[in-house]
């Protein structure tokens, strides 16, 4: 068996090049597009197979808010569903950007539905603003909750008018 590791791509990496990537790699992962676009349709936004398969890349459909982040997200999650488990082994998952939240989904720590929920209403936030986020640890240096350094982000996100993304451990 081959121990791998899953890098998850961040908001943007959905590009020409990519186009038509989950028409051509998602038949292991019908139920999920299913669901992504019944949850697109219902918000009055265009369905992410429609941008997929569209004739011509479209920058601003493609690369802005929820649109990017959706197709980023469900390209990749057809991606994990071809995974071939009887060979390949994950033993760690990361991701860059918005890349942290399918990474959550790639670990089995959200479910598709609360993922893709996530990573749309992310990007949806980011049409509105620069959408800068970090990914700070809140633990000491033997990964034990530091409640020091919570009072302190706190205090940050209090001074800035910052707010939590999403908040783990």
């Amino acid at each position: 068996m081959t121990r791998t590791l899953i890098v998850c791509p961040g908001r943007g990496s959905y590009t020409s090049s990519t186009q038509g990537w989950i028409g051509k790699h998602g038949a292991f992962a019908q139920e999920w597009i299913t669901q992504a676009d019944a949850s697109r349709v219902a918000r009055d936004e265009v369905p992410l197979t429609e941008l997929d398969q569209a004739e011509r890349f479209d920058p601003q459909a493609m690369l802005k808010g929820s649109g990017a982040a959706g197709l980023t997200f469900l390209s990749s999650a057809c991606d994990l569903a071809r995974l071939d488990r009887s060979s390949v082994e994950p033993v760690a998952v990361i991701g860059n950007s918005m890349g942290w939240y399918t990474a959550l989904f790639a670990a089995g720590a959200l479910d598709f539905e609360d993922a893709h929920r996530l990573v749309e209403t992310m990007g949806g936030m980011q049409e509105h603003g620069s959408g800068s986020q970090i990914v700070y640890p809140l633990v000491n240096d033997d990964w034990r909750p530091a409640p020091e350094l919570e009072r302190l982000v706190e205090e940050a996100l209090e001074e800035t008018g910052a707010l939590w993304s999403i908040r783990l451990g």
